[in-house]
């Protein structure tokens, strides 16, 4: 700008001489030439450091977009690690995605950065100030490249996480479901009780019950007891503390083995069917089976 300074003074004190000659009008087509090219130059300067500048600023505001997500995806990460529950998998799947996505902008921001330095570099006339504004911009990607690559591993490294997770989870399931199983079967052990109903021929024939002791071949004096070795598949389960009434077909004639009369209670219903009701069920279930003859 300072060459125009100069140049505009002397056109105008060359056309206002009176006396031309062609020395003189060579010269004056000279500066006009010499103006045409300094404005030209200066055009394509302001044009190469607008370029330049919408540039940069296109690609500083692209990052300004990569820092937003990321910082997203990272909060998405943290909430990953922190809850005690599997993340769904289509949700890391996701962030990978996403992740992927953001690399592949900052790769085109490089390009665009390394199309800037080559046009800095090749132009006529060099300018610190955009090579170190280029170079800080080449330097921001490479920060923003180095965070996502190590976001990147940190999601990858939670699929390890998370399968260990997975396997802890389904190894303390199984176990939780065997203790489960073993206290139920412990617990139905505990509270169960057998019982049969039938008549004395019946049962006997049955190997349930047998006569012991007396005299005259057990005719007199004999007591009924559990016969060794008897089929238990001939038994009905009961809770022992929760059913406390046994209905019966007929009447009861006797029960083995005998348990103590301030236990239980027997009544008749009716000419056919009578009940046993348990008064004491810990004490009464003393003996685990029980016999009950009808006449």
């Amino acid at each position: 700008m300072k060459n125009l300074l100069w140049i505009v003074p002397i056109l105008i004190v060359l056309a206002g001489c009176q006396n031309k000659n062609p020395e003189m009008e060579q010269k004056l087509a000279d500066l006009q030439n010499q103006n045409r090219q300094l404005s030209q130059e200066v055009s394509s300067r302001d044009e190469y450091v607008e370029t330049v500048t919408q540039t940069v600023n296109a690609v500083y505001a692209n990052l300004e977009t990569v820092r937003a997500k990321e910082k997203l995806l990272l909060h998405q990460a943290n909430e990953m690690e922190a809850k005690k529950k599997l993340t769904n998998q289509e949700v890391r799947v996701n962030l990978l995605r996403q992740i992927s996505e953001i690399d592949s902008n900052l790769q085109n921001n490089r390009k665009s950065v390394a199309n800037l330095q080559s046009k800095i570099n090749n132009y006529k006339t060099q300018y610190v100030g955009l090579k170190a504004m280029v170079a800080n911009l080449k330097q921001t990607i490479t920060e923003r490249e180095q965070s996502i690559a190590e976001l990147e591993l940190r999601v990858q490294g939670l699929e390890s996480q998370i399968s260990e997770k997975t396997r802890l989870i389904t190894q303390r399931d199984s176990i939780i479901d065997k203790q489960h199983s073993l206290i139920g079967t412990q617990q139905t052990k505990i509270t169960t009780s057998f019982y049969v109903i039938g008549t004395r021929r019946d049962l006997e024939q049955k190997g349930i019950i047998k006569k012991e002791g007396g005299f005259l071949w057990g005719l007199l004096g004999a007591t009924t007891v559990l016969a060794n070795g008897f089929d238990t598949r001939y038994f009905n389960p009961i809770n022992k503390y929760s059913d406390t009434t046994i209905q019966i077909d007929g009447s009861i004639d006797e029960i083995v083995p005998k348990r103590n009369v301030e236990f239980y209670r027997q009544a008749a219903i009716d000419r056919k069917h009578s009940m046993l009701t348990i008064g004491e069920p810990r004490s009464f279930w003393q003996d685990n089976y029980l016999v009950i003859i009808t006449d």
